[in-house]
């Protein structure tokens, strides 16, 4: 999405924490759609201005990516990824290694099985599976399966960068240049 459109303001996914059953998932997509697909109330400024096929295209448009956090989730994931307008799902590490009772411990062969189950029900019903946050090298999450994977929250990213100027920075003064 994107590039050169001029469809470029607004949302094109949607991700839902806390997606534990098939019902939870239909709610998500419900709430994410415009009727008659939908319950989404009439808002969108920006992008009607910009695109004046909006209307026509949005419920198209939008990808509803449910969490899997939680042991039920994992229990109901056949459910919630079969559901009608589910494209994608991300798994939540920190949540879900808590409710499985293995909180952080992502070698744990606990969360490696549920990490597994996440992608092969994924894969059987086409849909992408999603890393919310990668439990270690990025590689290690693609070989893994994973093909939505997001890098870091901004704050953490722009602090980063920060500290990463500043460290240079304090080494070129120090240096006399």
């Amino acid at each position: 999405m994107g590039g050169t459109s001029s469809r470029s303001e607004g949302a094109y996914a949607v991700i839902v924490p806390l997606v534990n059953s098939r019902e939870d998932a239909e709610d998500a997509v419900r709430a994410s759609r415009y009727p008659p697909e939908g319950i989404r109330s009439w808002g969108p400024r920006r992008p009607a201005l910009r695109d004046p096929d909006y209307a026509a295209t949005a419920n198209e448009e939008i990808m509803v990516i449910p969490q899997i956090e939680t042991d039920l989730a994992l229990k109901n994931l056949e459910e919630i990824v079969a559901t009608e307008g589910i494209d994608a799902v991300f798994l939540g590490p920190m949540d879900l290694s808590m409710s499985l009772g293995v909180f952080q411990q992502f070698e744990d062969p606990k969360f490696l099985k549920a990490v597994d189950r996440v992608v092969s029900v994924c894969e059987a019903h086409n849909v992408s599976p999603g890393l919310l946050a990668p439990t270690g090298p990025v590689e290690k999450s693609i070989e893994q399966g994973f093909k939505l994977i997001s890098l870091g929250g901004d704050l953490r990213l722009l602090v980063e960068y920060v500290k990463k100027i500043l460290k240079s920075t304090r080494g070129i003064v120090r240096s006399g240049i």
